[in-house]
């Protein structure tokens, strides 16, 4: 987490991505949970596309 000033939101993904796997990928869900958490932060939905701004 020291690299948080370079690429902020780099860094967040991975951080997210590492803390998700570390235990939701013992459930059978987990790997798409943390595909759905990586949409949600770049502002997707869980299919991938993108919300459309009212």
């Amino acid at each position: 987490m020291k690299k948080f000033i370079g690429d902020t939101r780099q860094t967040m993904k991975n951080y997210w991505r590492n803390m998700m796997q570390s235990h939701c990928l013992k459930m059978p869900c987990g790997a798409q949970y943390i595909d759905k958490m990586i949409a949600w932060s770049r502002g997707e939905n869980w299919r991938g596309n993108r919300k459309k701004k009212k």
